[in-house]
């Protein structure tokens, strides 16, 4: 039974070194595209952010 079990474990999981000569392009996609996203979700944000506060600035002045 532990044999079972160890080749199960084994299969799972496997410990290799990437190939900087063969980049996976899917993981390089992902990574580049999330950064995108998570910093266009960060711009939009703070525009929004400023708008309010211009917003509540012109609000209070007058």
């Amino acid at each position: 039974m532990k044999a079972f079990a160890a080749t199960l474990y084994r299969s799972a999981f496997t410990a290799k070194k990437d190939d900087p000569n063969h980049p996976n392009w899917v993981k390089v996609g992902l990574a580049l595209g999330s950064t995108h996203g998570i910093w266009w979700l960060v711009l939009k944000q703070h525009n929004d952010d400023l708008a309010e506060y211009e917003r509540r600035k012109a609000q209070r002045g007058s």
